[in-house]
């Protein structure tokens, strides 16, 4: 039983989801950046994989604010 933190497995997964979106969406801006401007030459596994994590990352999303805690918090907010 933890003492000072209560383990919530559904907040972790968002939170993990949050900042697999921001990577994402960080080296997007810089792959922009790099076609408008050059500068350095992406490795291809960055090429060919980020479409595809993109797409998985966006994937995930529905599922994991499927539970009904999620939903009785968009509810919540939207009183």
């Amino acid at each position: 039983m933890p003492f000072f933190d209560l383990d919530d497995d559904d907040r972790a997964k968002v939170d993990l989801w949050q900042c697999a979106k921001v990577a994402l969406v960080a080296t997007d801006l810089i792959m922009t950046v790099r076609e408008t401007s050059g500068g350095f030459i992406p490795q291809e596994v960055v090429r060919d994989r980020h479409p595809v994590l993109a797409q998985t990352c966006d994937a995930l999303l529905p599922k994991l604010i499927a539970t009904t805690r999620f939903k009785a918090a968009a509810d919540a907010l939207n009183e």
